[in-house]
Parts: structure tokens; C-alpha cells; sequence
């Protein structure tokens, strides 16, 4: 008899038990006919035992907690005649699941009880159970074996059941259908009598894992991840908060297939660390705006200058800021929120490069990307769109360390791997969400 004790605890699932009886007949001088019975029976509960490790939770209000068990027979009978090496039996168990959960199932197998043993009131003999995993069955041993698997498993115990099936997702029809192998080895050497134990199978419904959130779903961009991007459809664009200033972004997944802020970086004076900004350790403050510190040029070594301001079109910043602090040749860190990056930009290959393959006109780029021609600061001048060409920092400096590459554009024409770009000037900053490989 297959049966189980659940303790009680509310969940949205539903257990089956089925009731497989095993008996085993012999004669009085040990050999006959040793019948070994799987009585099966069949029902449905909302209570669930927590030691089983399922996510299944309280409730019984969703569709997706509908789940069934069915066998293909009620019964399993086995005719064995002992020899005195013993004799195996074997059949299997056909079972069948059906659930409208997304999140799939788990079946389990067990003891009714904290014993494993079959026995019998006429005889103080047992079949034991296997003790482990073994690809034979000892004499007057019993145990069970799943498809894919060679060796027979011990008859676990109530307080431990065993994890027969375990689908994580709504199953297909292969899925659906779980086979389970009894095998009972049985020697002359046992009194004849009916040998038997009750186990239990039981079926537990997993709880749908939350749709995955797209662009339009989130509200901060520390929300952002390479998953929220990928699930985004192109053109989609949403307004969200940097969760470190409360400042608001336009973002948009473009034609490249990344998620960009379509709006300049524009976060000034404020200490961050690696809980809501690119970075890992440590922490960095964004300078006050002051375009007065840009003419301090000629006073550090040009690595070094750390100047900000902010303007109409959002944030300018010295590279060594807007690589929060990092004076070597890869911003491996940046000022940009948790979640994104500055734009990496190579001869034929990176963000920029790739941007541009898509919006290659200033135009094309100060349409859907949102690329205004705020023109830069150099020295301490104020940024004019007219007289200046409008830059913006890569990720990776020139190997002589005092340029670094950045996406520069006038009136005329785009050259995404601009690569005389001083680091003391003060360049745009537009983050780019990462994806899975990063940099």
C-alpha cells in the first residue's frame, strides 16, 4: 500500500498515495509461490510535509496548482518460486502526472513509516531493503530503480523521502509520465509466509516562477539586468530613477539590441559605492560642478584630473571621474548606476561601433539614442554645441595613457573610435546596460 504521512502545513499542490501491498507465500519447506502485491490507491490533499524541499506555498486560488496522479493498474503481481540462491522479480510501476503549472512538479517515494523492511505476522523473518545503491539484488533484499538508472536504491525512510521526478517547468507529455521498477530477490532460506510494506508515492505541484521583467516592468535602473534587456522588444523605452540622486533617465532598447539611456548622465557630487553604482569595492564622490577645475589641467598629471560639471545637457567629466577614480587604461569601474556600464568602442567592434552600424548619421543618432549636441568642455570653457565637437568617454584609454577613445560627432559626420581625447577634458558620459559579456 503506498501511503504517506504528511504533516500539516497548507499548500497549493496536490498529493497522491498509492498503496502497494508486497506479500510474500511460501511453502512450509520453503519453497513455493512468493506473491508480492502493489495495492494502489489514490487521493488528493492540500497538506504537505516541509522536510520534501518544495517551494510549494499557502493558497489554493490559481489554476496552476491543478495537478493529478493516475497508475495504469491498481495492482502489481508477482508469482516467485524461491531457489536456494534466490529468485528475482521485478515489474514496473507506470505513473502518470498531470499539471497546469508552469513551474512543474516533484514526485516523491517513501516508507509509511521510519522502516523499510517487508514483513510478515506469521514469520519473524524480513525482506530487508537494500542499504544503498547496488546493480544487484542480494537474497531476501527488496528495493527500487528509476529509468536511466542501472542500480537499485534503497526503500527510503518517512522522515527522507526520495526524489523520484523533479521538473521545474510545465512538463511536456514525455514529462508526464514517470516509471517506477520494484525488484524483490527472495531465497528458500525465509519461512513461508506473506511478506509485506506499505510505501507511498506523492505529488506536490511547484509554484510558477515570476514572469520575467522587461524594460517596461522596472521603475530604477538598478533594476536593470542582461535578462530584463533581453525579455525588452526593440523600440521599447521606459522612464526610471537612479536610485542614488532620485534623477530620472529615458531609456530604450535600440536597433543594436542593448538597453541605452537615451539621456546624458547627469549625477554630480555624491559619494557612491558598489550597493547602487559600477563598481566593486570601495567607494568614490563625484566632484561638486565646477567648471574652474578643469583649468587645473596644467597642475596634475593629466591621469589625474578630477573636474565635473553640470549643464544643460547633463553631466561633463574628466576621464579619471567618470572612471570613478581609476587612472589606468580600462575604466574596469565607472559613475554609471548598478547594472551599466560606459560604452566600450573599437576600430570595427564595441558598443559604439556597433550603435553606429544602426544610426550612422547625426541624424539617426540624435533621433532614437537621444545623442544631443551638448559639445564638450575643455579647460574650463563653457560647453557650447557650436563651437565644439560633442564627445562622450569609452571604457579604454590609448596605450600612452594621457588619451582615451571616446564616440565623438559634430554637425557633419560620426566617428564612433575617436582616439585623441584627452583625459582632462570634459567629455559626456551615456551608460549602456550590461549583457552577458560585459566588457
Amino acid at each position: 500500500m503506498l501511503m504517506y504521512n504528511f504533516k500539516h502545513k497548507r499548500v497549493r499542490g496536490v498529493m497522491i498515495k498509492r498503496t502497494f501491498k508486497d506479500k510474500v507465500r511460501s511453502s512450509a519447506n520453503n519453497v513455493g509461490v512468493f506473491s508480492f502485491s502493489l495495492l494502489v490507491g489514490l487521493f488528493a490533499v492540500y497538506i504537505y510535509s516541509p522536510i520534501l524541499g518544495t517551494n510549494a506555498v499557502d493558497g489554493q486560488d490559481s489554476d496552476w496548482q491543478n495537478i493529478s496522479l493516475a497508475v495504469e493498474t491498481d495492482k502489481l503481481n508477482f508469482d516467485i518460486t524461491p531457489t536456494s540462491g534466490g529468485t528475482l522479480a521485478a515489474k514496473t510501476l507506470n505513473v502518470a502526472v498531470d499539471t497546469s503549472s508552469a513551474g512543474g512538479y516533484e514526485l516523491f517515494l517513501s516508507s509509511e513509516d521510519e522502516e523499510n523492511a517487508m514483513t510478515s505476522t506469521y514469520s519473524t523473518d524480513k525482506i530487508t531493503s537494500v542499504t544503498g545503491k547496488t546493480s544487484s539484488l542480494a537474497s531476501n533484499t527488496w528495493g527500487y530503480t528509476t529509468v536511466g538508472d542501472s542500480y537499485y536504491n534503497k526503500i527510503p525512510l518517512k522522515s527522507s523521502p526520495a526524489t523520484i521526478a523533479n521538473v521545474d517547468h510545465l512538463p511536456g507529455e514525455s514529462e508526464k509520465s514517470v516509471m517506477i521498477r520494484f525488484g524483490v530477490k527472495v531465497s528458500s532460506s525465509i519461512k513461508a509466509a506473506y511478506y509485506s510494506k506499505n510505501v507511498v508515492l506523492s505529488v506536490v505541484a511547484h509554484e510558477p516562477p515570476e514572469p520575467q521583467k522587461d524594460l517596461t516592468m522596472i521603475t530604477t535602473m538598478q533594476e536593470m539586468t542582461p535578462a530584463v534587456c533581453d525579455a525588452t522588444e526593440i523600440h521599447a523605452k521606459n522612464t526610471l530613477t537612479d536610485a542614488r540622486d532620485q534623477k530620472t533617465y529615458t531609456v530604450a532598447k535600440l536597433e543594436d539590441g542593448r538597453c541605452w539611456m537615451t539621456q546624458n548622465l547627469a549625477t554630480i557630487g555624491i559619494e557612491i559605492t558598489p550597493e547602487l553604482s559600477d563598481m566593486t569595492s570601495g567607494s568614490y564622490t563625484i566632484p561638486e560642478s565646477d567648471l574652474e577645475a578643469f583649468k587645473n589641467k596644467d597642475k596634475v598629471a593629466v591621469i589625474s584630473l578630477e573636474a565635473a560639471y553640470l549643464g544643460e545637457y547633463g553631466g561633463y567629466y574628466t576621464w579619471k571621474v567618470a572612471a570613478a577614480g581609476n587612472e589606468g587604461n580600462s575604466a574596469n569601474k565607472s559613475i554609471c548606476p548598478k547594472g551599466w556600464h560606459i560604452p566600450s568602442t573599437y576600430a570595427t567592434s564595441g558598443d559604439f561601433y556597433n550603435l553606429t552600424q544602426y544610426y550612422n548619421t547625426v541624424e539617426l543618432l540624435s533621433g532614437e539614442p537621444g545623442y544631443a549636441q551638448s559639445g564638450h568642455t575643455s579647460s574650463g570653457s563653457t560647453p557650447d554645441k557650436y563651437a565644439y565637437t560633442t564627445s562622450y568617454w569609452a571604457n579604454h584609454a590609448v596605450m600612452d595613457t594621457a588619451n582615451t577613445f571616446s564616440l565623438n560627432f559634430n554637425t557633419n559626420t560620426v566617428t564612433p573610435y575617436a582616439y585623441s581625447s584627452t583625459r582632462t577634458n570634459g567629455f559626456s558620459v551615456r551608460c549602456i546596460a550590461n549583457y552577458a559579456q560585459k566588457r
